[in-house]
């Protein structure tokens, strides 16, 4: 099955390469991937952002337990109400990219204990009700899932993702099996 799923990642990869980035458009999916074996994903999430910016970065790298990149995203995006709102984007994005790459995880990781209480209380948070809905219309395919807090040196990868997005200045979407070529990794939590 490990040439099936070689496979079926290198599909999606080169249809994610030669596609033209529009958030409403959906993917062609390749080779479904078939369950054999359900690995055990861990998906860490994560905003970047600054105040006198005018954009945001979000990033997100799912990952084996053993550490191993299964599939990562990076996004430049219009800037946000609030960092609060770039953190809560970022996931939501995620479980949208995961989705349409028929990949399941049920354990998201974030650095931000904020976003962990509005994720549980949702109704004292008004100003994200529509985020919040969306995120919940999402969430119901994860019954057993759960977001977890854990510190910034837990969440490193998706921390540099999110910051190298933002550095960019323009909107701009990138999902792949590795990290792009543009950013340089010989600093990062990558090496």
């Amino acid at each position: 099955m490990d040439t099936i799923d070689l496979a079926t990642r290198e599909c999606n990869a080169w249809f994610l390469a030669n596609e033209e980035i529009d958030p409403g458009e959906s993917i062609i999916e390749c080779i479904p991937r078939t369950p054999t074996e359900v690995p055990t994903f861990i998906c860490r999430v994560d905003g970047s952002w600054k105040n006198d910016e005018t954009t945001r970065g979000i990033g997100w790298i799912l990952q084996l337990q053993d550490g191993s990149i299964d599939i990562l995203g990076l996004q430049g995006c219009h800037k946000k109400i609030s960092p609060l709102h770039t953190e809560l984007k970022s996931l939501v994005w995620a479980l949208k990219c995961l989705s349409r790459h028929q990949r399941y995880c049920n354990y998201f990781v974030t650095d931000s204990q904020e976003f962990i209480k509005m994720i549980a209380r949702s109704e004292d948070w008004p100003a994200f009700a529509a985020e919040l809905n969306e995120f919940k219309t999402l969430w119901t395919s994860y019954q057993d899932g759960q977001v977890v807090y854990k510190d910034k040196s837990s969440n490193t990868q998706a921390n540099f993702l999110a910051r190298q997005a933002q550095t960019r200045k323009r909107v701009f979407s990138y999902v792949n099996t590795c990290v792009p070529h543009w950013i340089d990794i010989c600093n990062s939590a990558f090496r």
